[in-house]
């Protein structure tokens, strides 16, 4: 196991060229292996700030300082992304081809990733021989197959429906018990959010900032019997009503 760098955001503004701020003094951190989640009316710059955490931008003001191991890492996107000419063993190893290893390696490691996913009996499969959940779970084995130890995830789970949704939430928990990367993740459910995160950054938009921090006690690990804990459903409650607030005060 490996654990995830510590990362600290201080100020943050990010405005693109003569443009409005889309983000605004923003503020927030995460401790190693933790999973920060994201969550926030759209156009407030969750994508953005993911983006700045991952060096791919780079901020107007402020500054995003690390703690513990070089930062190595993976995005997963809403759109599974997969070359449709490719089969899901390629696919897999695309960032390992990419980056020179022998094709050997490439299948060792596309081949462990796909039995961690569940998808070790389809690995000749092309894309469109799959489910839009089999289809994520390409794009999760394909994310991890670099030993990332930050995954920033965007939105990753929001076409698919609510059982397969929920299914790859307790997935996606069962992968970081074992690898522990540092995350954070954007998402518009708040039920997810609760699920998944240690801690729930709330941002209000027009421009970004952060609105609110709501710790999560929720104990780990957590599987399908958590959702039907009175403690979970009250998490859940208190977050939304706290987002409704938030929103309520941005639209008075």
């Amino acid at each position: 196991m490996h654990s995830g760098p510590a990362i600290a955001l201080t100020e943050i503004s990010k405005r693109f060229g003569d443009g409005p701020l889309v983000l605004d003094h923003v503020s927030l951190s995460a401790q190693p292996g933790e999973i920060v989640a994201i969550v926030g009316p759209s156009g407030c710059g969750k994508s953005t700030l993911l983006r700045l955490v991952a060096g791919l931008l780079k901020a107007s003001n402020g500054s995003i300082e690390q703690a513990g191991p070089e930062i190595n890492p993976a995005f997963i996107f809403q759109d599974a992304t997969l070359l449709p000419w490719a089969t899901v063993e390629q696919n897999i190893a695309l960032p390992l081809r990419l980056k020179g290893h022998s094709r050997k390696k490439q299948e060792k490691v596309a081949r462990h990733w796909a039995g961690r996913v569940g998808l070790e009996e389809v690995l000749h499969y092309y894309p469109r021989q799959l489910s839009g959940g089999m289809q994520m779970r390409v794009s999760i084995a394909r994310a991890l197959s670099l030993s990332p130890n930050l995954l920033l995830l965007d939105e990753p789970f929001g076409a698919l429906d609510a059982i397969t949704r929920n299914r790859l939430n307790e997935e996606l928990l069962d992968l970081h018990r074992d690898t522990d990367w540092t995350a954070f993740f954007v998402t518009h459910s708040v039920n997810e959010a609760v699920f998944l995160s240690n801690r729930i950054i709330i941002l209000g938009r027009n421009p970004g900032r952060v609105s609110a921090v709501i710790e999560n006690p929720l104990q780990f690990p957590r599987d399908s019997h958590t959702r039907e804990s009175l403690e979970f459903q009250q998490r859940v409650a208190e977050t939304t009503a706290r987002l409704h607030e938030v929103l309520g005060c941005e639209s008075a």
